[in-house]
């Protein structure tokens, strides 16, 4: 069937779609978590010079996947006259569509990715969760002298955790999202003052590390500006999808901001701390002063308020499967929603109260299954579309295979990161 002057973003449906301030608010917060105030480390191990140029080199990389797998999903639902198609869907289009050898797996890719997708977020949540307890553990210890095992503070966190994530639509956790950017604000503000507070040096401050450190850097930004689920679901339900993409789009601008503060932060941070900077750059700050105190009560809200953003990509994948069994509008569906929200939580919060090293564990995973949703998936589902509408050209195969292998350099950069951590 020809596709005509078909336009799928005019034919998305449904009253609670998100404006594209909401959507921006949304992507905003999703990708600029905790991972920010690791920055200043990261800088540390690629230099002030070479840390600032490489976060904007990875900053683009990240913008080129995301933009080629939203413009291919619009091309394969336009071809085949749909509206909209998820991520594991636009997968399966596009193999199908794509060279003869790789058709009879198309759905084992549509399987793949959701995979991949949930235990993305699982993991995230994971930390969630830990951050979370050990941020309010932190402040209950030092204000009231009142000591209690971690794993208790994240089973009390766990019914919270489930009330928020019963919002089922994304347009009603936007003024969520806007008030852990708010938190997320106050707090870089606060850490901006330390940073500042004695002024910077730049003696014995590296402008290039050494190539052996390259890979904690990399690991580390990428694993703080990636967050492709959650931007994904967010262009899925947006009112105007046309707005997402483009020079001066929603995702362009919120990742520009998002980078050009974690460059800020990290060149200051490291500047100021140089070789004895931590993991997280509030680690440096005195601990007695309340205006430390508040960083950690400030982030900890900011999380915990971020929490529902990134469950809700796992979790409207596995609504995705019950939606073939009942209809969203009958009691069953709901209940069983419902269900799988309190469940998705339940598991996070166990998975965080019994794996030790949980944070080593999941960074391993986050490796793979990022680098997979984020770079391999994208450059396979390019290659198939172009297939299909150019055949075989080096010029597009070459660029794909180039950022497969990004890709790859990605996922042993975090089994590296990973493997330090350990040793170490």
């Amino acid at each position: 069937m020809s596709s005509g002057n078909y336009d799928p973003h005019l034919h998305r449906e449904g009253s609670n779609r998100l404006s594209s301030s909401a959507a921006l608010v949304h992507i905003l917060k999703a990708i600029m978590g905790s991972g920010i105030l690791a920055m200043p480390d990261a800088m540390k191990n690629c230099g002030y010079i070479g840390g600032s140029v490489g976060t904007v080199l990875i900053t683009v990389l990240i913008l080129c996947c995301i933009h080629m797998l939203v413009r291919c999903s619009y091309v394969i639902c336009k071809k085949h006259r749909v509206p909209i198609m998820s991520y594991a869907e636009t997968v399966k289009a596009a193999v199908v569509d794509g060279p003869p050898w790789l058709r009879p797996y198309a759905n084992c890719f549509h399987h793949l990715v959701n995979i991949f997708l949930i235990f993305a977020q699982i993991g995230i949540c994971c930390i969630y969760v830990a951050f979370t307890a050990e941020n309010l553990r932190k402040i209950i210890m030092s204000e009231l002298d009142f000591h209690m095992d971690l794993r208790l503070y994240m089973l009390a966190l766990l019914v919270p955790f489930i009330l928020l994530c019963f919002i089922r639509n994304l347009k009603y956790l936007a003024p969520i999202s806007m008030v852990a950017n708010v938190l997320t604000i106050v707090g870089l503000s606060i850490v901006l003052y330390y940073i500042y507070r004695d002024g910077l040096s730049f003696e014995d401050r590296r402008a290039f590390s050494p190539i052996s450190q390259w890979p904690l850097f990399v690991g580390t930004v990428f694993f703080t500006l990636g967050s492709i689920g959650v931007v994904v679901s967010v262009e899925y339900d947006m009112e105007t999808p046309q707005d997402f993409g483009g020079l001066f789009g929603i995702m362009n601008i919120a990742m520009s901001i998002v980078s050009l503060l974690g460059i800020f932060i990290g060149v200051s941070g490291y500047l100021k701390y140089g070789e004895d900077i931590k993991g997280s750059v509030t680690l440096n700050f005195p601990t007695e002063e309340i205006l430390s105190k508040s960083v950690t009560l400030v982030y900890a809200l900011a999380i915990f308020t971020t929490y529902p953003l990134q469950a809700y990509a796992a979790i409207h994948i596995m609504c995705d499967y019950l939606k073939k069994h009942y209809k969203e509008d009958t009691n069953m569906y709901k209940i069983w929603d419902y269900s799988i929200r309190a469940a998705f939580v339940t598991v996070t919060t166990l998975l965080a109260i019994a794996v030790p090293n949980l944070a080593l564990i999941i960074s391993i995973m986050g490796a793979l299954c990022m680098t997979m949703t984020g770079f391999f998936f994208p450059a396979i589902v390019e290659i198939c579309v172009m297939y299909s509408e150019h055949g075989v050209k080096c010029g597009y195969i070459s660029r794909d295979l180039l950022i497969i292998l990004l890709g790859i350099i990605g996922f042993a950069s975090g089994i590296y990161v990973a493997i330090r951590s350990i040793s170490a």
